[in-house]
């Protein structure tokens, strides 16, 4: 009887141990699936990560290809346009407006860190700094919204040459006058001092600089460097090169779009008031995002090849003009400054 009792014990035991065997091959079961479940996102979620990565490589390999054709392509039409100036004898007979739009379009969506993404975003600060210039103004009464957007350029002769003697000397003005012609505005001479002390600043100077100029829609250069405003010799070559302020550039499409950065231009003629623009159905009103900003290469009037950087200013929020650089890229580098 004692044997069969151990017996019954015996299997007793077995069934629990068996039983405790089925619930943990059960559970490990549970387990396995709740942890299979848990993986199965993690695992998608891996395999959607190394496709994001391989789309950021491939774009990554055709960015690189791109910019590489870029490059390639801007030094082609570079050592064309020089060449084409050297048997023109004088850039003007160039025409690279279109060429120069259509490179601006490509490289105006990539940050390179090159010459011209840095004096792109010191144009961006300067035409804020005008803005508030000509705010200021406008808050002081001394200019109206009328005065400020004024496009009615009036001629400067000899008689009234001294309109201009706070920038530059012109006792020796002779007889017939500026050649070429000087205008006036309703607002240049209130603004004269304020943006040449924005202008004159040596923040901007950097080596391969040509110029740098405030102008308005109508390329009205109503402010230049100190370079470029030199006292009138009486010399017409000289002065044509030394004195270039307060004068109209819209004898070139490149240098009027320079101008017009911003907008559509459905061919409005060069000197139009802002009525005529939006007339012509021109939205002038600032855009959301970043400011617009334009790069031309810009066949001068001296017969030099110049890459101009343009950014738009705004006053009241309507497109008003530009502050504009001219340089060499293949003379650009940074100037030492002594440490604030």
């Amino acid at each position: 009887m004692q044997r069969i009792a151990e017996m019954d014990r015996s299997v007793d035991h077995a069934t629990e141990a068996s039983g405790l065997n089925e619930q943990h091959v059960l559970r490990v079961g549970s387990e396995a699936l709740s942890m299979r479940g848990e993986l199965d996102p993690m695992s998608q979620a891996l395999v959607e990560e190394n496709e994001q990565i391989a789309s950021i490589a491939t774009t990554i390999q055709v960015q690189s290809a791109t910019l590489q054709h870029i490059a390639a392509t801007v030094h082609l039409l570079a050592n064309d346009a020089q060449r084409g100036a050297a048997d023109a004898g004088s850039a003007t007979d160039l025409h690279l407006t279109n060429v120069s739009v259509a490179i601006d379009k490509i490289i105006s969506g990539y940050q390179l860190d090159t010459p011209v993404d840095y004096v792109r975003a010191l144009a961006t600060e300067g035409a804020t700094r005008v803005e508030a210039a000509i705010e200021k103004v406008l808050a002081s009464g001394e200019l109206s919204e009328v005065d400020i957007f004024d496009t009615n350029y009036v001629e400067v002769i000899r008689a009234n040459a001294r309109r201009f003697a706070h920038l530059f000397d012109v006792s020796k003005l002779g007889p017939a006058g500026f050649d070429p012609p000087k205008y006036a505005t309703r607002w240049d001479r209130a603004l004269d001092e304020p943006l040449r002390r924005i202008i004159d600043d040596p923040h901007w100077d950097f080596e391969g600089r040509d110029y740098l100029v405030i102008g308005d829609i109508n390329t009205y250069i109503g402010m230049h460097i100190a370079k470029f405003r030199q006292a009138i010799t009486g010399d017409r070559e000289r002065d044509f090169l030394g004195n270039r302020v307060k004068r109209i550039f819209d004898y070139s499409e490149a240098g009027v779009g320079a101008a017009r950065v911003g907008f559509h231009d459905p061919g409005v003629p060069k000197r139009s008031s802002h009525a005529a623009f939006r007339a012509a159905g021109v939205d002038l009103r600032r855009p959301s995002g970043r400011r617009p900003t334009r790069v031309v290469a810009f066949a001068r009037d001296f017969g030099a090849i110049t890459l101009i950087v343009s950014a738009t200013v705004y006053v009241r929020n309507e497109h008003w003009g530009m502050f504009q650089f001219g340089f060499d890229p293949n003379r650009f580098s940074l100037l030492a400054r002594a440490p604030v």
